[in-house]
């Protein structure tokens, strides 16, 4: 059940999974999130670009990491009227799951820009 903000689960769950997507249409909020904020665990999914040392060449990789806990604050600035990019520090730590498996790094062949990211 939702009411507000909040959702109840009147029943025996093993594991909830919440896609939360906000429209931002008034002036810049910043959120903060952190170890101390947080009490349960993340999933964490990127993308990175890697450079071949030997060729030159410009490829994607993707990250995925199914049980992470962030040890440090993060900080996010949002809104429609935001047009600047924020980078920030943070750290986490990654727990073992399926086998002491931690993540999957897969290496694309080439670079996805655009549409794609």
């Amino acid at each position: 059940m939702v009411q507000g903000n909040k959702i109840y689960f009147f029943n025996d769950h093993r594991r909830v999974m919440v896609d939360y997507t906000f429209d931002y249409d008034e002036k810049i909020r910043t959120l903060s999130v952190g170890d101390k904020l947080l009490k349960g665990f993340l999933h964490l999914t990127g993308k990175m670009t890697t450079k071949d040392y030997h060729t030159g060449k410009t490829k994607t990789a993707i990250l995925d990491m199914p049980k992470v806990k962030i040890t440090t604050n993060l900080s996010f600035q949002l809104g429609s009227s935001y047009d600047k990019s924020i980078v920030s520090d943070f750290f986490f730590t990654g727990y073992p799951v399926n086998q002491g498996k931690i993540c999957d790094i897969v290496f694309l062949d080439t670079e996805l820009t655009g549409d794609y990211i």
